[in-house]
């Protein structure tokens, strides 16, 4: 999932020409939030840990 999201960013940076990686701009949008949430969570929860 993770992967996919920051492919699709670079995609839309670099060369918005070429086809989504996502069905629908719904389903990027839910999955570039979850990953947002994650990297949060993450850099809490490592933030914690110091």
């Amino acid at each position: 999932m993770q992967v996919r999201i920051v492919e699709e960013c670079l995609r839309v940076r670099c060369c918005a020409a070429e086809k989504s990686l996502y069905r629908t701009s719904f389903e990027r949008r839910s999955q570039a939030l979850a990953f947002i949430d994650r990297a949060i969570n993450d850099a809490q929860q490592n933030a914690h840990v110091s």
